[in-house]
């Protein structure tokens, strides 16, 4: 495999080590072990008081740091948590919509292209993230995780 959307797996596999050491730990829900925030971690507080929760503990800032398409399987709420760290206006998903419209066709306009891999490099891309997932976090982490991403992905 290769393209734009490969990766050193070493590297990666040396950036999802370092991120089970510092979050992944044993919580009720998930007696064996879960990718969470540490306790204290400011995105637990409540949006409808504060208007606003982010993450304090570094876990969403370290997420930035991996493959992006690796980081969606291993934490696929990482979107919805950024978004309770809004300070500025809140918008609406029409306004969302339209404000990514404007920006992709200002990218189009400019020259700029996607490029995306066909669906044989994708199946690869998926399989090479879950393996290196299910060595770094163990079997059933991988299990739950990738139930969860593909709801998502419908």
């Amino acid at each position: 495999m290769s393209g734009p959307w490969d990766y050193d797996v070493e590297r990666e596999r040396n950036k999802l080590k370092n991120l089970r050491d510092r979050y992944f730990r044993s919580v009720i829900k998930y007696p064996p072990g879960h990718l969470t925030h540490f306790g204290d971690c400011e995105i637990h507080r409540s949006v409808e008081v504060y208007g606003y929760a982010y993450c304090s503990c570094g876990l969403l800032h370290d997420l930035r740091w991996i493959d992006s398409a690796l980081a969606d399987k291993i934490y696929p709420n990482q979107w919805d948590e950024l978004g309770r760290q809004n300070l500025g206006p809140k918008l609406t998903p029409e306004e969302v919509a339209h404000n990514m419209q404007e920006i992709e066709a200002a990218f189009l306009k400019s020259g700029g292209k996607t490029i995306q891999p066909t669906e044989e490099e994708w199946a690869a891309c998926c399989e090479r993230d879950w393996n290196l997932i299910e060595e770094v976090f163990g079997r059933e982490f991988r299990e739950r995780t990738e139930e969860e991403w593909k709801k998502k992905e419908e």
